[in-house]
């Protein structure tokens, strides 16, 4: 069973991957290559430990598959943003 905790770290990722795309468009790539990073790491020790990640969190099957997509989903979209480029003048 997941707890709320566990629940709570998704839907402030989601929260702050909206917030960053949306107000700190040139921080939006290195958000995402960051948190898929950090994903990848939850995803690998959930799938290398069993059941709990570093025995906080308990995790099943889905939970496993969800962080293997989101990490394919992340680092996605934080490839195929443009990083910004300001030119000036001169």
């Amino acid at each position: 069973m997941v707890g709320g905790i566990y629940n709570a770290v998704h839907l402030l990722s989601g929260a702050a991957a909206v917030h960053t795309g949306v107000t700190l468009e040139k921080f939006a790539r290195l958000y995402y290559i960051v948190f898929g990073s950090v994903y990848a790491l939850v995803m690998f020790i959930g799938f290398i430990q069993g059941d709990t990640i570093l025995e906080i969190f308990y995790v099943n099957a889905a939970d496993k598959f969800l962080h293997l997509s989101l990490v394919i989903a992340i680092i996605e979209i934080g490839a195929t943003i443009k990083p910004n480029i300001l030119l000036t003048a001169k």
